[in-house]
């Protein structure tokens, strides 16, 4: 062997080797146990970076500041009603925001949370004739302001005839609140599908339930129907889990019955890449599925409905389980400029997370 060849191979070799030791945390498949969960029957956690977190129970929110291995409740601002009393709305969705910040519902009201400080936002938009249920909710970083946001939910009233109406609207703040408009939803083949927002930027919106997804260069005001490749069919029954984008083009979507579906073009097109019968048919109690996330093009994760968590290294056409520690409820994974991939899952009895 030549000298200069010698030296390539030596200089491929320590390129692999930094390759590997840069490797996202989930491709590891040890688990660590953080501390245990507060309560039972969690319904979203998020964590904001490696130490702050926060958890959404039936009738709590809880934070962390050290990764999960200790847990403190927040003391929240009265919202009308007392704490133990039964509430209107049960809270059921926890929107991460910036750094150290997450907007919760509760009750009837919008909260905004800044690690252990959380306030009402009085100007959320909602009548008091009707009875209006936050469905699914965006929140971006705003050029111009404190934030930007969406809103997507049910207004169920009784109109003058007493007939009860049942409708699906869009509110959209600009402004961090200050002011609330409604935006027209396009024309969904079933109205009462349960429908997902998500906002990649203040203009790049994505829209989508079981049939039909939608696509909006413009924050919402004008909407386009996306073209699904092949049969035109998304082959879904499940609800929508959620959307995740790695850049501005390339993004997945999942649905609860584990079809997983790509695009390239900012949800122009999506191609259907995992198909609940042909990758999870042999998989035991799969029926519910739950976030996707993923690291690369190639490498991902997602939550099974048999509390394991599944690893893919080629884009979701084949996938492998990872031993889980206990029967795992939630995951939550963060990118951090595509070299640092962290996740964490929420257990029977404890938090644990990919080391």
């Amino acid at each position: 062997m030549t000298p200069n060849i010698a030296c390539f191979l030596m200089v491929v070799f320590l390129v692999a080797g930094q390759t590997v030791a840069q490797s996202p945390s989930l491709l590891r498949n040890s688990w660590l146990r953080m501390g245990n969960i507060p309560e039972q029957g969690i319904r979203e956690f998020a964590f904001a970076d490696d130490k702050l977190g926060y958890l959404l129970g039936h009738r709590d929110l809880w934070s962390t500041e050290d990764g999960g291995k200790r847990w403190q409740e927040l003391s929240l601002p009265s919202t009308g009603t007392q704490k133990q009393a039964s509430f209107a709305i049960e809270p059921r969705y926890l929107g991460l925001f910036g750094d150290s910040a997450v907007w919760v519902q509760w009750d009837t009201k919008i909260l905004h949370c800044q690690r252990t400080k959380c306030t009402i936002d009085a100007a959320f938009p909602i009548d008091t004739n009707a009875s209006w249920s936050l469905n699914s909710m965006a929140v971006v970083p705003n050029s111009n302001g404190p934030f930007s946001a969406w809103l997507v939910g049910y207004d169920v009233h009784v109109n003058r005839n007493g007939v009860l109406n049942f409708g699906v609207e869009l509110k959209q703040t600009l402004d961090g609140g200050v002011r609330w408009n409604t935006q027209r939803l396009p024309d969904f083949k079933n109205p009462h599908d349960t429908l997902r927002i998500y906002a990649r930027s203040e203009k790049i919106l994505l829209l989508g339930g079981t049939e039909t997804l939608y696509y909006s260069r413009d924050g919402g005001n004008h909407w386009s129907q996306s073209t699904i490749a092949g049969d035109g069919l998304i082959h879904s029954v499940g609800p929508l889990a959620n959307f995740f984008f790695l850049t501005d083009t390339l993004g997945w979507i999942g649905y609860a019955d584990g079809v997983i579906l790509n695009t390239e073009d900012s949800g122009r097109t999506w191609h259907v890449v995992t198909s609940s019968n042909s990758i999870w048919s042999q998989v035991e109690g799969v029926g519910t599925f739950g976030k996707l996330y993923f690291a690369s093009e190639k490498v991902g994760v997602v939550l099974g409905g048999d509390g394991a968590v599944y690893k893919t290294g080629d884009g979701g056409k084949t996938w492998k389980k990872l031993a889980a520690p206990e029967f795992l409820h939630q995951l939550f994974c963060r990118n951090i400029s595509g070299e640092r991939f962290d996740c964490w899952a929420i257990g029977e009895s404890a938090v644990w997370t990919l080391e």
